[in-house]
């Protein structure tokens, strides 16, 4: 029974440093020597920089969202309508 182990890793490093590079170039946070560096370093770093920066764009392309009753319970309520 052959074993495909190397195989498998190969594919799924080939996927992800597909995945994470479509990502970084696609991105609209990098400028362009960024975009070249990180795709280098998810060529040269296969699982570890490809997960990483995919992680990273992925918090960069979620809002941020701060519930009401979090926003409310500061120092104090700044209401911009009651301003005069």
């Amino acid at each position: 029974m052959d074993n495909y182990y190397l195989e498998i890793t190969i594919f799924a490093a080939l996927f992800l440093d597909i995945v994470a590079g479509v990502k970084v170039v696609l991105s609209d946070y990098f400028e362009k020597s960024q975009k070249i560096v990180q795709v280098i370093i998810i060529l040269l770093i296969p699982f570890i920089a490809s997960i990483g920066i995919m992680l990273f764009l992925r918090s960069v392309d979620s809002p941020i969202v701060a519930s009401k009753d979090k926003a409310n319970s500061g120092h104090g309520s700044t209401d911009v309508s009651s301003w005069d």
